[in-house]
């Protein structure tokens, strides 16, 4: 069992010290292994995967784990890299609830700047992104912030999109545009050739 997971070297090395440790830890192994249900995963990727799933950042078919810890559903629907983005912000989300901590939870979503405007007299915050356009993950962001922020509190989010005022000053024609469908543009996402 374990003794699969270590480095070649230590297998029959003839140390009868380094084998009668790991003869001992190998039964509490096999009952960590069933009762996270990991038995199957170990057998298929040996090594080092093992210790890939200690770590949000690096972990993969671990996921699960983390998820069942901090109390997420498993959507295998989604990307690893959304999933530990959830996990992350999950994390990040323990404790009394403040500014810092909604804009920290908020970067982990999107990988980006952040502005959290707060306004006491409403009872409410302001979110602004500061990419151009929808980010990705939004509604699981939103859950994120649902989940952590008091009951009390609202919130909006400040989306940018490009305006036909910086595109008339980037000097961009109609021509350089029409390859373009109206969203992208809004969102900032066109390249090419201006017209300079």
């Amino acid at each position: 069992m374990m003794k699969q997971l270590l480095p070649d070297y230590y297998q029959n090395n003839g140390e009868t010290e380094t084998e009668k440790i790991q003869d001992a830890i190998d039964p509490a192994f096999a009952v960590a292994q069933e009762s996270w249900g990991i038995g199957k995963e170990l057998e298929e990727q040996p090594g080092d995967s093992f210790v890939q799933q200690l770590l949000v950042n690096t972990s993969t078919w671990g996921l699960k784990l983390w998820e069942k810890l901090y109390g997420l559903d498993t959507d295998l629907s989604k990307s690893e890299k959304d999933r530990r983005s959830r996990i992350l912000s999950k994390m990040r989300g323990k404790g009394t609830t403040t500014k810092d901590m909604i804009q920290n939870l908020a970067e982990s979503f999107v990988n980006g700047m952040i502005t959290i405007q707060e306004h006491p007299e409403t009872s409410s915050f302001i979110i602004q992104f500061g990419d151009i356009g929808v980010p990705p993950l939004l509604d699981d962001l939103s859950a994120a912030i649902d989940e952590i922020k008091p009951a009390h509190l609202q919130y909006t989010y400040d989306i940018r999109y490009l305006t036909h005022r910086e595109i008339a000053q980037a000097k961009w024609t109609h021509q350089a545009l029409h390859r373009y469908e109206h969203q992208q543009i809004r969102k900032g996402e066109i390249n090419g050739t201006r017209n300079q």
